[in-house]
Order: structure tokens, then sequence, then C-alpha cells
């Protein structure tokens, strides 16, 4: 049993998945949610801030990317064993690099 006040929670609600990169970037320009104001001033050169605009897109690309491949790999691997026991995996997800069953 867990300590007083706790529920439990599917193990997907403590990883959620990462922001896409057009939100990373309207989440750190607009501020975090503590309410934090934009740490450029008004006189900051526009160039300076469309690379840190580059740059957060980026790195939010490629934390998305890895992400959805980790899913992906997850999900095979649930839906291997599965199969091994024997287990139906209707309930399980495809990946979209994974090919439908004869259904084009």
């Amino acid at each position: 049993s867990l300590p007083c006040g706790i529920e439990s929670q599917p193990l997907s609600n403590l990883c959620p998945p990462p922001p896409t990169p057009d939100d990373a970037v309207d989440m750190i320009l607009s501020g975090s949610k503590e309410g934090k104001k934009i740490f450029f001033s008004k006189r900051t050169d526009e160039s300076i801030v469309n690379a840190f605009k580059d740059l957060v897109k980026a790195e939010a690309v490629v934390r998305h990317e890895a992400f959805s491949q980790h899913l992906c790999l997850h999900l095979k691997e649930i839906r291997f064993l599965r199969e091994e026991r024997g287990l139906d995996t209707f309930d399980v997800v495809k990946c979209k690099d994974e090919p439908t069953d004869g259904v084009i």
C-alpha cells in the first residue's frame, strides 16, 4: 500500500513527452511556468534572439526525435514479448515506420 495521500499512476505519467520544437521556442521566449520574465532586454540585437531561437529549436528537434525513437523501440519490444507469450497485441500502438497488416 502507498503512503497516505499518494495515488498510484501509470508509469507513462512520470515521463511526459517533450514539447514540440515550436512549443519549446514559445515557452522559452514567453517565460517559464514559474512566471519568470524573458531574459532578453529590449535593446538586444534581433540576430542574437533569432540565433537563440534556432538553437532552442534544434535542441528540441533532437529531444523530440530521440523520445519518438525510444517510444517506438519500447512498443516493438512490448509487442514482441507479448507475441512470444501468446498474448494479444491489439492494444499496442504501431510506430510510424512499421508496416500495417496489409492495409496501405
